[in-house]
């Protein structure tokens, strides 16, 4: 029997059935380059302020990172260490993740672990069967992440804590979900320092998979067929700003710890 994915997209009840092979991540879904780069950028949190507002806005006051950290109940450095399904009385999977806590950078973790629980899994019915939904992110055991968490106070499964950002930790440095460095800049006028993301991605195979039990999907970033892409034709490439400048984690959280935790 072929293997087949049901995907739950965010604003809908559509649901997609495709062969365990396809490619569930993939240049259109993704964000184009002028969008990554507005997660990290004070002009555009202006200008999309501003929409919503007949207010001047004093740009120079904006500071994306800032505001994550405000957000976050919770932000902590750790390792994933287990990963398994877990299933609700309608037969729903979910994915009960759990991380040790090498290091809390904002909150109180309570333990010495975080357990978090997402939709989506192997279906407990048929093993060839995967349940995925667009805004789950995907571990994997003995790798090292850096997650803003907030509390839901919901009890899914069990979790109250659901993920706000999520920066992979490969090689002492930091990355997005897909693999584009995180990259320090110093800020304008003496202020705070700026992030940006590079236009290229890190071709490690973690970036571009996703295990799923005994599943191996692979995320369609552009046309190429390496496991590098230059960010696909949304993109423009600057050659000067690589994923090999990404930011050390110790850096990062230095910037972190400066916003005021």
């Amino acid at each position: 029997m072929a293997k087949k994915i049901i995907f739950y997209l965010v604003l809908g009840c559509i649901c997609v059935w495709a062969n365990a092979y396809a490619q569930p991540y993939g240049e259109d879904s993704e964000p184009s380059q002028e969008e990554l780069d507005a997660a990290f950028s004070e002009a555009q949190a202006a200008r999309e302020a501003a929409l919503w507002s007949d207010r001047i806005i004093d740009r120079s006051q904006v500071d994306p990172l800032t505001r994550m950290v405000e957000s976050a109940d919770l932000i902590v450095r750790g390792v994933v260490r287990s990963k398994a399904f877990v299933y609700d009385d309608r037969g729903i999977p979910f994915t009960r993740m759990t991380m040790s806590v090498s290091e809390v950078i904002k909150g109180d973790s309570g333990t010495s672990q975080v357990e978090i629980v997402q939709e989506g899994g192997v279906s407990e019915d048929n093993p060839e069967n995967i349940v995925m939904v667009s805004h789950t992110h995907y571990f994997e055991e003995g790798e090292t992440e850096l997650l803003f968490l907030k509390r839901s106070g919901r009890t899914a499964m069990g979790s109250g804590l659901e993920i706000d950002q999520r920066f992979r930790i490969f090689e002492g440095n930091v990355f997005d979900e897909n693999g584009r460095a995180v990259i320090i800049e110093p800020g304008r006028q003496s202020g705070p320092s700026r992030l940006r993301l590079s236009q290229d991605r890190h071709p490690a195979p973690r970036f571009e998979q996703i295990k799923i039990g005994p599943h191996v999907l692979r995320k369609n970033f552009g046309r190429g067929d390496g496991p590098a892409d230059s960010g696909g034709e949304h993109a423009r490439v600057d050659s000067s700003v690589s994923y090999r400048d990404a930011a050390g984690v110790d850096a990062f959280i230095s910037e972190l710890r400066e916003r005021g935790l």
